[in-house]
């Protein structure tokens, strides 16, 4: 695969937080592969995911035992 992307991943539990800016004309998706987590506002359980296009911070917070994975994408 060729591609235009980077992955990162993540512990949340507790009081834990992060912040990252995003560059515009990029798509984050986010997927929430265990536990509880709030990104940029929206409380994701186990197995669901946000797409977030247009924002210009992403912010998790909340974590409940949280594993997270964050693919940051172009935007086609």
């Amino acid at each position: 695969m060729n591609a235009d992307a980077a992955i990162f991943a993540g512990l949340f539990d507790n009081a834990e937080t992060t912040t990252r800016k995003l560059n515009t004309g990029r798509l984050i998706y986010v997927h929430l592969a265990r536990g509880k987590l709030t990104v940029n506002g929206h409380d994701l359980k186990e197995g669901d995911g946000a797409l977030l296009e247009d924002e210009t911070e992403l912010r998790l917070t909340n974590g409940h035992k949280a594993e997270v994975l964050v693919f940051d994408l172009v935007k086609m």
